[in-house]
């Protein structure tokens, strides 16, 4: 299944325009509000991400998006977390428009897949 426009909807002077991302086995639905069309479709860009089917490390498609906040600095995150070897992809926000944008390697341009590593325990 790839990722669509669900839906558009017109009610009341607003319209509301529906979109289906798919990441690994899961199937994720977001919807847009504004004014007219042209409104719905600057805001459903600012999740400019794509189907991701599979883990970038092991392959698997036992995959969720994931949303967290670091207590120290108050950034935000979203990542694809795999469920089978904890790796990750990290979506970073822009700060000229708030759109969401997978990490990229600096070098090659690929996604930038991060293995999981376990944090030392401090005692």
């Amino acid at each position: 299944m790839e990722s669509r426009t669900k839906d558009v909807s017109s009610e009341g002077g607003k319209m509301r325009l529906g979109l289906t991302k798919i990441i690994g086995e899961n199937q994720y639905n977001f919807s847009f509000d504004g004014a007219d069309l042209w409104e719905c479709i600057m805001e459903s860009q600012k999740v400019s991400i794509y189907d991701i089917k599979e883990c970038g490390l092991c392959h698997t498609s036992f995959l969720k998006l994931i949303a967290y906040e670091t207590k120290e600095d108050k950034y935000k995150y979203v990542k694809v977390s795999c469920n089978k070897c904890k790796g990750s992809l990290t979506l970073g926000q822009a700060k000229s428009d708030n759109a969401y944008y997978y990490r990229r390697d600096k070098d090659t341009g690929n996604l930038d897949w991060q293995a999981f590593v376990e944090k030392e325990k401090t005692s």
